[in-house]
């Protein structure tokens, strides 16, 4: 089969990194400025489309993208489609391959300029790139002295010739990156995967336009008004500027040693000051400092005409477990919601009632923020089914590591935390009661350490602090006590990486998964068909322990640059669980859509489906618990309910 290699520059007065490219193409002033594209190995052409009719581009681009037998292939193809669309071109998604899913399949970067730089390109990505970028596709400031709007081919040729060529060479990188990345590509069902993934974020969700309106004017005003307080408080022309009030705290709290004003800082503060305007400055410092209300006015910016939020969703987002994550106002960072009174809060805002709002409710921020994921509705007509696997990550880790007494429990009465404290403490079932300390010590550990979780892991997960801190250690010890099982398979998977890593070509199992390291990474192949991926993988001494660690090439949330990152078994197995569970959630979704419901979310292991207001819950609830295959064993169970606006249950 032929393939296609393409990439467009395109213009529009719609910020894409903000809005998303829906709302970015969906602009009037969107066009394509030209076309890079070549057929296999074949030289690249570059078409430049200025001054021609938009119906004699459409035309070109329909003969060039619809031909019989043709791969059409692009770095974040799903941007390429969504032109190709606007300019009203049929677009078959199952004929698109996307160089950027191949990349973060195997854990390497997304962006092409990084991604170029990591695999050492021949031809890397032009790094003149974003300078021509910035002159030729987004709107300028007019100035007195250059009162134009934009820079074109006529403004600046000399600039012009060189964006051709920076777009000539952005089709290079990606053929070159496509060419090295074939032999390992995703397998076909993870294609499937991308189309589905494609359809759901072109379909979008709903948002309730007039509740966000109504959050924005009223945080708008409630931030009016605590700065004014702040300002008569502190006498500070700015009581938001960091540095201002960090000064005016420290006069005030000469005998306080304090350390900046990050967030536990100020809680500790308040807990210790007896000074009522402090303490009152302090709070009002909270308020203003809360971010999530901004979600908002990112909901906002991203609006199609059709009221829908599209492109939320980013595949392979989290590529080390081929998860998911968000864009534009990031759906998998939602604040919960605890409101007994939701729906009448949602009513308030909607309706711009801030004065009945900031009478009833301690927080006029805490609200807005439990609100924000009650702006996502359902079509006209219809409701939201939102379904989510119950303890999916439990289960799963249990059925690798074959522990068969977890599993038999969520067989039967699925009440895993009483069940652990059974097993940690030696106490009969029947004596672990809701509300109990055994329970909460019994749900924490489990959350806690599944994956060589110690006395850090079970502080963190302890959120309101009821455990003391000398029963941590205790804990940990009695839950890898009650599960043999998962600690021996922890130490299985990093032998058996580690092993495969010193022996290139062999493959090294673990229960039911296995390791190899062949063209340059290490592969974990699963169960489910699917494989994790490990770049340059290595052994080297760690110093801490003095013994040899595993490492591989990447980026975390710690060190967002590349570089070689450190890891062993029970991390291994956090991994290979997590990335189990989304293969669970995707082959269900899938068996979901098969019947003809539409998916309009789905955040971590829960999907929200835009139904019908006949259908059951429990249909649902057992099209996304359908049992693969390769799962067999396994015990599976998702829980759903139905409401008019998004909401977590409870």
């Amino acid at each position: 089969m032929k393939k296609l290699h393409i990439d467009f520059e395109t213009y529009s007065d719609v910020d894409l990194r903000t809005a998303g490219m829906h709302r970015y193409v969906e602009s009037p002033n969107f066009e394509i400025l030209m076309c890079a594209f070549a057929f296999d190995d074949e030289p690249v052409q570059c078409i430049d489309f200025t001054g021609r009719p938009r119906d004699a581009v459409a035309r070109f681009l329909k003969d060039l993208t619809l031909r019989p037998e043709t791969l059409n292939t692009a770095h974040n193809a799903a941007f390429e489609m969504g032109c190709l669309r606007r300019y009203g071109v049929i677009v078959l998604r199952w004929i698109w391959r996307c160089t950027a899913v191949k990349a973060t399949y195997l854990s390497l970067p997304r962006a092409l300029g990084k991604l170029s730089e990591v695999m050492k390109l021949d031809k890397p990505k032009d790094k003149e790139g974003m300078r021509l970028i910035n002159m030729f596709c987004k709107p300028r400031k007019p100035t007195k002295k250059d009162p134009r709007t934009r820079y074109t081919r006529d403004t600046h040729p000399e600039d012009w010739a060189r964006f051709m060529q920076y777009c000539i060479r952005d089709v290079e990188a990606e053929r070159e990156i496509d060419e090295k990345l074939e032999p390992i590509s995703p397998p076909e069902f993870e294609w499937d995967n991308w189309v589905m993934d494609q359809e759901i974020n072109d379909m979008g969700m709903l948002v309730d336009a007039k509740l966000v309106e109504g959050a924005i004017a009223i945080d708008k005003r409630y931030r009016a008004e605590l700065m004014e307080d702040a300002r008569e408080l502190t006498g500070l022309l700015n009581p938001n500027s960091r540095n201002q009030f960090l000064d005016w705290v420290k006069v005030e709290m000469l005998d306080e040693e304090i350390d900046g004003l990050a967030k536990d800082e100020v809680k500790r503060l308040i807990g210790v000051t007896e000074d009522d305007d402090v303490t009152r400055a302090l709070k009002i410092r909270q308020e203003l400092s809360k971010t999530s209300v901004k979600k908002y006015a990112s909901l906002r910016r991203g609006l199609c005409e059709d009221e829908r939020l599209r492109g939320s969703l980013l595949f392979y987002g989290a590529s080390r477990t081929h998860r998911w994550s968000g864009k534009i106002f990031q759906p998998h960072n939602l604040p919960q919601n605890h409101l007994y009174d939701l729906e009448d809060a949602r009513d308030l805002v909607r309706n711009g009632n801030y004065e009945m709002l900031d009478f009833l409710y301690p927080s006029v921020s805490n609200v807005l923020s439990e609100l924000i994921r009650t702006a996502i509705i359902p079509s006209k007509g219809h409701k939201f089914i939102v379904a989510d696997f119950s303890a999916i990550e439990a289960r799963v880790l249990a059925w690798l590591a074959d522990e068969e007494w977890v599993l038999e429990v969520f067989r039967t009465h699925g009440k895993i935390y009483e069940a652990t404290a059974s097993q940690m403490f030696h106490v009969p079932f029947e004596s672990v009661t809701k509300g109990s300390e055994m329970r909460r010590n019994g749900k924490v550990a489990t959350l806690a350490c599944g994956y060589g979780g110690g006395a850090g892991a079970l502080e963190a997960m302890d959120r309101n602090k009821e455990i003391p801190e000398e029963e941590y250690e205790p804990l940990k010890r009695a839950w890898r006590e009650a599960n043999p099982n998962i600690v021996k398979w922890w130490w299985q998977v990093g032998n058996a990486a580690m092993d495969a890593i010193k022996d290139p070509k062999t493959r090294y199992y673990a229960g039911k998964v296995s390791f190899i390291k062949e063209h340059g990474f290490l592969f974990c192949d699963m169960p489910s068909g699917n494989r994790l991926c490990y770049p340059r993988p290595a052994i080297r001494l760690d110093p801490r322990y003095d013994k040899d660690q595993i490492v591989y090439e990447g980026t975390d949330q710690k060190h967002p640059q590349w570089s070689e990152i450190g890891t062993y078994g029970p991390k291994l197995v956090e991994n290979i669980t997590q990335s189990i569970a989304r293969d669970l959630l995707v082959y269900g979704m899938q068996e979901v859509r098969k019947e003809g419901y539409d998916i309009v979310l789905h955040v971590h292991d829960e999907a929200v489906i835009d139904a019908d207001m006949d259908v059951e819950v429990h249909t649902i609830e057992k099209l996304l618990a359908t049992q693969p295959e390769w799962a067999k064993g396994l015990p599976l169970k998702a829980d759903g309910f139905e409401t008019m606006f998004y909401r977590k249950d409870g």
